[in-house]
């Protein structure tokens, strides 16, 4: 009885490889226990229509804990596809949530590569400016990211890859394609590969066939996404069909399955990059799991848990966006200027911004002897220069004459000064009192930059927190070149 509890324990509440029992338990006296999981999983195996070199079947175990795990994956697809398909009307949500995730998937990108990679560099690439050579990956997987993105329809198949592959290496055309030797050669790896039934690459000569298998998998198979996600990962780090990139063409073809059965062109944002670094130890010992058992459910499991929270950060940060365009929208903040300010870009001006107006004088009347007098040149007269609109004050706001008295330099004072701050203006939100009381010297001028750093918020969040503190009255915003400063006002 003891031992068919602990099948179910380690089949339904986790799902326990054997050196997990083992560790679980504290012995290594586990075969009794081992054998009794073993059976009672066995009634769940389902096969899958993908093999190892020696033709043998990988397969699912589709306990109830496993079963739950993956529909509540595919629900969570079906959550972000209704989301972002709302995104047609809505530029300004779709620019903020896309930038936010692109950041996450290059950084990621950068740290499996081993390329250490700052904002800066990340935003050059995302915005197509020159980068440094050791950059150069990193740039190259953006290109191919934004490739999907536009044409996330293309059939999956190997003239599709090759494409990927050809921009990860900067190539117009491929050189080389699959790779044609051993992906380690050296005799201690293969001593290990013989002795211990591990592969790290399989036999160049079986690289077409299993890559094949995988294909047709992909387009053909009845196994959920979720079930095909962890497949893909898995496989394509068996075969390692390519001299290098194998684990980045392992994310491209994932978001090509999303794309083409699950979320549209939007699976390029979703950050499953962060599968190469977020517990990189825990992937790589269930990878070598299945390996050794043909078990997929070990990096099923891991898989659902970890793309489950990389599809959520794309939920959250959708969230935020709206929230933000409320507050816009209730605050009657202009949406061109919000994107020219976010982009750093001129969007197309007004037609009554043109920097000069030509004024025609009415013809002069002809005189006798039919002699005509000359018209004028016209006038050309300069327009009104555009003045920077101000924000109306609420002239309600409470009169706190912070910026009137010594700030002080300890933290503890300064908590006070904030709790007293909110406790007088009810309307403001606790970041943009925290904010205010450390950055209220008369004559200094603060940015929103200044707030995003020092609250931890999205550019959209700082924006509209220091356009309410100047609708309060606490600060007053001017336009400096094309951005936006503010500085504090004295309140009497």
């Amino acid at each position: 009885m003891a031992n068919s509890n602990l099948a179910i324990r380690f089949s339904e509440e986790i799902y326990a490889s054997r050196s997990e029992v083992a560790r679980e338990l504290r012995t290594n006296l586990v075969d009794g226990i081992w054998n009794n999981i073993v059976t009672y999983r066995s009634s769940f195996v389902s096969n899958l229509d993908i093999y190892d070199v020696s033709k043998n079947a990988y397969y699912m175990v589709n306990t109830s804990l496993i079963v739950r795990k993956n529909n509540d994956l595919a629900i969570k697809l079906s959550r972000l596809l209704s989301k972002t398909s709302a995104w047609i009307n809505n530029k300004i949500e779709r620019i903020t949530v896309s930038n936010e995730m692109k950041k996450a998937e290059l950084i990621a990108v950068a740290k499996s590569l081993n390329i250490i990679i700052n904002d800066v560099a990340v935003d050059n690439i995302i915005n197509h400016r020159p980068v440094d050579r050791m950059y150069a990956p990193v740039s190259n997987y953006y290109d191919a990211l934004e490739y999907l993105e536009k044409n996330s329809m293309d059939d999956i198949n190997e003239d599709t890859i090759a494409t990927y592959y050809g921009i990860l290496n900067g190539e117009n055309e491929l050189l080389s394609f699959y790779r044609e030797g051993e992906y380690n050669s050296t005799a201690r790896s293969a001593a290990r590969a013989v002795i211990n039934k591990e592969y790290s690459g399989v036999p160049s000569m079986a690289i077409e066939s299993l890559m094949d298998d995988l294909i047709d998998f992909i387009n053909n198979s009845n196994a959920s996404s979720p079930v095909k996600l962890s497949a893909i990962f898995y496989m394509m780090d068996y075969i390692k069909p390519f001299e290098k990139y194998n684990e980045l063409m392992a994310i491209i073809l994932i978001k090509l399955m999303l794309a083409k059965f699950d979320i549209d062109r939007h699976a390029s944002i979703v950050p499953i990059e962060l599968l190469l670094v977020d517990e990189h130890e825990r992937v790589k010992a269930m990878l070598r799991e299945v390996q050794k058992t043909r078990d997929i459910t070990y990096i099923n499991n891991l898989t659902n848990d970890l793309v489950s929270k990389e599809i959520q950060l794309v939920l959250d940060a959708i969230a935020r966006s709206q929230v933000d365009e409320a507050r816009d929208a209730f605050y009657g903040v202009d949406e061109k200027e919000a994107i020219e300010e976010e982009l750093g870009i001129k969007l197309e001006e007004k037609p009554y911004e043109k920097e000069e107006e030509e004024i025609k004088p009415e013809p002069v009347r002809e005189i006798k002897f039919e002699r005509i007098v000359p018209r004028e040149e016209p006038v050309k007269v300069q327009p009104k220069p555009r003045e920077a609109k101000e924000l109306k004050v609420d002239e309600e706001a409470p009169k706190i004459n912070y910026v009137n008295i010594a700030k002080p330099s300890d933290e503890k004072s300064l908590n006070r000064l904030e709790e007293d701050l909110l406790e007088s203006d009810p309307l403001l939100r606790p970041a943009q009192a925290h904010f205010y009381v450390r950055h209220c010297t008369l004559g200094k001028f603060y940015t929103i930059q200044q707030f995003k750093k020092a609250e931890g918020c999205v550019y959209e969040t700082a924006r509209t927190s220091m356009d309410n503190l100047a609708k309060r009255g606490y600060y007053k915003r001017e336009q400096v070149k094309n951005k936006f400063v503010y500085t504090p006002i004295k309140r009497d």
